[in-house]
């Protein structure tokens, strides 16, 4: 039997920046190398473990056609658990990462 929980509406903000093949995510505290970056899409993040421990696939990409995001996280061990995050881009002027403190 699984638990179903409701969607809840959040705003986040995902800076981008192709040229160095850098992401950050929402407050940016730190940033992330592009898995992939294709004419349609960019793949923030993508990752697979496969163990006698541990099954899990996470995908977290946007479309450069339609702006869709989504990941999506998927988990079969040890337990069962299925997480969900999508929204819709805007493309907007590129603000910069936050600067090093040092």
């Amino acid at each position: 039997m699984g638990l179903e929980a409701a969607a809840v509406a959040h705003e986040y903000r995902i800076r981008v920046d192709l040229d160095a093949g850098r992401w950050c995510w929402d407050a940016c505290e730190r940033t992330f190398e592009i898995a992939e970056a294709a004419p349609d899409r960019i793949v923030f993040a993508k990752d697979e473990v496969d163990t006698p421990r541990q099954r899990r696939t996470l995908e977290n990409a946007v479309s450069r056609l339609t702006g869709e995001h989504r990941l999506v996280s998927i988990e079969t061990r040890p337990l069962p658990r299925f997480m969900e995050t999508k929204g819709q881009c805007e493309p907007g002027s590129f603000s910069g990462f936050p600067a090093a403190r040092f």
